[in-house]
């Protein structure tokens, strides 16, 4: 289990997958291609921490969203 402390590479998600290969674990992405949870483009994405409101935050506060670059420069 990995802590969020922030966005991207700082989230739980990629850090607990880091590890994963590290250790030598096969990982692989359910839903291929990845798309955007609010554009809904296919593009690579990053787990970003949310408020409820729908607003990133750097803490992990129970909300999260899989965004490409564009829309996580928006919000």
């Amino acid at each position: 289990m990995r802590k969020t402390t922030g966005h991207g590479m700082l989230h739980a998600l990629v850090l607990g997958l880091t590890k994963a290969i590290e250790i030598g674990a096969t990982v692989e992405w359910i839903e291929n291609p990845t798309r955007c949870e609010k554009c809904k483009e296919e593009a690579s994405v990053k787990p970003v921490c949310v408020t409820k409101q729908g607003y990133k935050t750097t803490e992990s506060v129970g909300w999260d969203s899989l965004l490409c670059d564009k829309c996580f420069k928006e919000l």
